[in-house]
């Protein structure tokens, strides 16, 4: 392996560390403060705002919007006979 990419992936493991001990809440603050206030990193924010708001939600209140999810039908798996390639 290349010096460069010896020292890119010690560099990606120590921000992926960094990123483990900050919280959701934190997350969301570097990005404002990286890439400005609600600007860039749509889906992440996203991600970040669902998980904050399921860590305030009773367990109850989780257990009914999981049974909510899993009321959808689920997708008919075709065979492979009846795939067209």
């Amino acid at each position: 392996m290349s010096y460069n990419k010896e020292y890119r992936k010690e560099k990606a493991i120590e921000r992926q560390e960094l990123r483990n001990k900050r919280s959701h809440a934190d997350q969301l603050a570097v990005l404002d403060k990286i890439l400005g206030l609600g600007l860039g990193a749509k889906k992440e924010r996203e991600r970040l705002a669902a998980l904050i708001s399921n860590k305030n939600k009773t367990k109850k209140e989780l257990k009914e919007s999981d049974s909510e999810v899993s009321e959808e039908k689920p997708k008919k798996k075709r065979k492979k006979k009846d795939q067209v390639n």
